[in-house]
């Protein structure tokens, strides 16, 4: 009887393990950021400009890191971002509204995004209190990169 529980605790143990361990990596991949707005965005305009990112790389695993300047290598601000929302409109730009949280802090931030038909223009709009309704240019929160890896798109492509 007690080599019997022992085989089955030995047998078992590392079947449910797996189970457990194959369910986070599904969660993640439901979480995971999209293929298309994978890779690195850069607006040279924002490398003077204070608390804005000049380059920013968002990954595929639902992580992204930003720069103050196109030309650093250690980023000033890293984090995680969540999809709450995704839709195509007519002129087949992709939108999505997300939220963001930087590593670190404790700070929610949520963001409507657009990407345009081409996947070389990304828009956004960014919010502490609830999701941006409009994709204002005129906010003091827009922002705009370009991409500079074509390859990325097909890379990531999910």
């Amino acid at each position: 009887m007690k080599i019997r529980n022992l085989l089955i605790g030995v047998i078992l143990t590392p079947a449910v393990f797996l189970f457990i361990a194959n369910c986070a990596t599904e969660k993640e991949a439901v979480k995971a950021y999209p293929g298309e707005c994978c890779g690195l965005w850069i607006n040279k305009d924002y490398n003077t400009v204070k608390d804005k990112a000049a380059k920013i790389i968002y990954h595929p695993d639902g992580t992204w890191t930003a720069y103050e300047s196109e030309y650093l290598t250690v980023p000033m601000w890293r984090g995680t971002i969540s999809i709450t929302e995704k839709w195509k409109d007519k002129k087949g730009n992709c939108w999505y509204k997300v939220t963001t949280n930087q590593m670190g802090y404790n700070l929610f931030v949520y963001e409507l995004l657009k990407l345009d038909k081409s996947g070389t223009k990304l828009e956004g709009v960014w919010s502490f209190g609830s999701a941006p309704g409009e994709l204002n240019t005129n906010s003091d929160s827009y922002t705009v990169y370009f991409r500079q890896d074509a390859l990325t798109q097909v890379r990531y492509e999910i």
